[in-house]
């Protein structure tokens, strides 16, 4: 792994999944791996001449490829689930972990299935008012994290097993493709 400084504009690592902060930087992952790079735009905003710099890893043992993931309005970025764990063909997780950019450490969030099988690359939504949805893609479960106690709390199952999420609150269904 390069841990060198990245050129400006350059990422010196195969990126993943991305994301904008709400700081203005983007995240990015090392596509299936646990390591994570922040894209700081240069001082006029540009992201062409901005800086990459190595951020915090993941917990150890989660480096997903394909996950569930967000940013949630205070900020933090979360991600659940994920198929190819470091990369290794038909393996899925249940493992979780919120990214908190002030600290620039990750925290693993507690297991959403007790003794379940697997998120898998799952439908996610933050809620109107702050809380994030999960719909497991292999099963009909579906649960709302609340991002200040890091809990789970079940909203029952699906009336049958698709990629749609039903309606809660404020929030209008979504469709996987």
């Amino acid at each position: 792994m390069n841990h060198q400084p990245c050129s400006p504009g350059q990422p010196c690592f195969f990126p993943g999944t991305a994301l904008l902060l709400t700081d203005g930087t983007v995240m990015a992952q090392d596509n299936g791996g646990s390591n994570w790079y922040r894209l700081m735009p240069d001082n006029t905003g540009s992201y062409v001449n901005g800086t990459w710099s190595q951020a915090a890893s993941l917990p150890a043992g989660y480096g997903p490829l394909y996950f569930a993931s967000a940013v949630l309005p205070d900020g933090r970025l979360i991600i659940e689930g994920g198929e190819y764990n470091f990369d290794v063909p038909s393996t899925v997780t249940t493992q979780g972990a919120i990214y908190d950019p002030i600290a620039n450490s990750w925290t693993s969030v507690a297991r959403l299935l007790q003794g379940g099988c697997c998120i898998s690359d799952a439908s996610s939504v933050v809620l109107a008012d702050g809380r994030f949805m999960l719909a497991n893609s292999d099963t009909s479960q579906e649960a709302i994290l609340d991002p200040a106690t890091l809990t789970w709390t079940p909203t029952g199952t699906r009336a049958r097993q698709t990629s749609t999420m039903r309606r809660v609150g404020l929030y209008y269904p979504i469709s996987r493709f």
